[in-house]
């Protein structure tokens, strides 16, 4: 009897071989994320995206299983050296693999990343790229740059590689990291987008003139001078400037984005953008010039008092400008956003305006019946007011935010399309909301019935106490990080739900049940340990998941 039962042990094994095989060819998985410890990847083999967010111990020989992916992202992988096996991936990223030096084989390889990783060697071998991002590091000098679209790179490294270059390029986008001095050779590289990192000593800009893009952050020894070349510059973005005093250079521009300009006083200039943005520069004070801006935003202006002028623009966003009180006569606009504003007493005014959607976060707002039936407003957002407690007036909204405020009645919002009551502690009954679209209810630590919500397209459910969630079958989006209340057995009734994100779920240990969700994750659930039956899941992410051995098939 022992050959005969040999035999078949032998038959058995083979026919679950065979039965792998298939599974693995049959497999949908696009997306998926890897926990560090995972040497083998059954299904994920035929992903189209792999992510090892939290590093990997795989070596080079465990790299030929990955051969088949399109695009992979290593991060803090010690033990990769020579990626010969992935040479027909077209994206690759080694974000700090100190020990990766060659990549010579990568021929094929259109984007690659090696921030980080220092001692990479043969990248100017490497002709298909298309977009580079380098670290800091020795890296030699191409000597054709093909049809490289998008390069990011130290300044050290950059200006080395210019005496080496014969002939002419353009590059769409350039990002130069830690620009410490100024460029002064003649320029070979052209480019239509230039990012400048770090530029604490760059004085001239004249390499790059005829951008039409261009930010610029950290930069405090620019000369006023610095932008009168730009007869191209379509968008600018500059952020921590201590040099920068006068915009006149940006009159012509579509788009300016200034931040932290400690010493930028006069902005008046800027009238003929179409969208303007001024965050924390302390002596801005008169913006009065800037009404017939299409978009402006205007975060942290403390010497800001008053916005009387700006009556004419499409979208006003006014954040933590602490000093403005009166904002009545903004009844034109069609979007209007104020965050943060606590002094202003008379928002009530608005109420008589022709608004699209109306931002009132955090301004000490304790009643809004004189919204009530308001004849053009689709949005509103009220987060932040800690003393509303009624919003009995705005059922006739399409897209409400209450997030952080003292509502409890929902009997109104029968009729809202969308609304956000996260952090609303008092919440309980949710059953006026069964006709919404998409509603968050992330942190309403007094929840714990969810069944009216069972026809709901888009919930949000993180950080609840919510123990009965299989009655959320039909939904489509479902966000249950951080339910510790939740079961495997509850969990598993969930068939039917295109997009599951159980993120930090500790308790669960099963997912048997979830196998035709179309985008699972999983990050950090501890407990899980068999993911065998999900290669029928197309984005499945399991960071953090300690004990879930390699990617085995049923």
């Amino acid at each position: 009897m022992a050959p005969q039962q040999s035999s078949t042990n032998s038959a058995n094994t083979t026919l679950k071989c065979v039965v792998s095989i298939l599974t693995l060819k049959q497999s949908t998985l696009i997306d998926l994320a890897v926990p560090r410890h995972w040497l083998l990847f059954g299904l994920g083999c035929h992903a189209q995206t792999i992510d090892f967010l939290d590093g990997s111990v795989v070596h080079d020989g465990g790299l030929d299983q990955l051969k088949s992916v399109q695009s992979i992202s290593f991060h803090q992988c010690d033990f990769i050296r020579n990626p010969t096996a992935l040479k027909h991936c077209r994206s690759l990223s080694f974000i700090s693999c100190d020990q990766l030096c060659d990549v010579q084989a990568l021929d094929s390889v259109e984007i690659l990343d090696i921030s980080g990783s220092r001692n990479v060697q043969n990248i100017e071998q490497l002709t298909s790229i298309k977009s580079l991002t380098l670290g800091r590091g020795n890296f030699q000098s191409p000597k054709k740059l093909g049809a490289m679209e998008e390069l990011t790179l130290t300044f050290s490294t950059f200006s080395s590689w210019l005496p080496h270059i014969s002939d002419c390029y353009h590059i769409e986008h350039l990002h130069v990291k830690q620009c410490l001095l100024t460029l002064a050779q003649p320029a070979r590289i052209s480019a239509t987008h230039v990012q400048l990192s770090s530029c604490e000593n760059l004085q001239q800009l004249d390499f790059f003139a005829h951008v039409s893009s261009i930010a610029i952050s950290r930069s405090r020894a620019l000369k006023t001078c610095a932008f009168d070349e730009f007869q191209l510059l379509q968008s600018v973005r500059i952020q921590a400037s201590t040099c920068l005093s006068n915009v006149t250079a940006f009159s012509s521009c579509q788009s300016v984005h200034l931040s932290l300009c400690v010493n930028l006083s006069d902005v008046n200039a800027l009238k003929c953008c179409r969208s303007v943005e001024i965050s924390c520069c302390p002596l801005v004070n008169d913006i009065s010039q800037l009404s017939t801006v299409y978009d402006l935003t205007l975060h942290r202006c403390v010497d800001l008092a008053s916005i009387d002028d700006l009556q004419q623009n499409h979208f006003l966003r006014v954040s933590e400008c602490y000093r403005i009180t009166h904002v009545g006569h903004l009844q034109h606009l069609h979007t209007l956003e104020l965050v943060r504003c606590h002094r202003v007493v008379d928002s009530n005014a608005l109420a008589n305006g022709k608004h699209f959607a109306v931002t009132l976060s955090g301004c000490n707002i304790t009643n809004v019946d004189a919204w009530y039936r308001h004849q053009t407003l689709h949005t509103m957002d009220l987060s932040n007011n800690h003393d509303l407690t009624s919003v009995d007036s705005l059922g006739f909204l399409h897209t409400l935010r209450l997030d952080s405020t003292g509502v409890i009645s929902l009997e109104s919002l029968r009729n809202l399309h969308s609304i956000s009551l996260s952090g609303c502690d008092w919440i309980e009954d949710v059953s006026p909301l069964a006709n919404a679209h998409t509603i968050d209810l992330s942190y309403c630590m007094s929840l714990e019935n969810v069944a009216p919500l069972s026809h709901v397209h888009t919930l949000n459910l993180t950080g609840t106490n919510v123990s009965k969630v299989s009655c959320l079958q039909l939904v489509y989006d479902l966000n249950l990080t951080g339910c510790h209340s939740i079961t495997d057995d509850e969990v598993n009734e969930l068939i039917y739900i295109h997009t599951l994100v159980l993120d930090g779920c500790y308790q669960l240990t099963k997912v048997h049940g979830l196998k035709f969700v179309h985008s699972l994750s999983l990050a950090n659930c501890i407990g899980i340990k068999d993911v065998s039956m999900l290669g029928h899941v197309h984005s499945l992410t399991l960071t953090g998941c300690l004990n879930i051995a390699e990617f085995a098939v049923e």
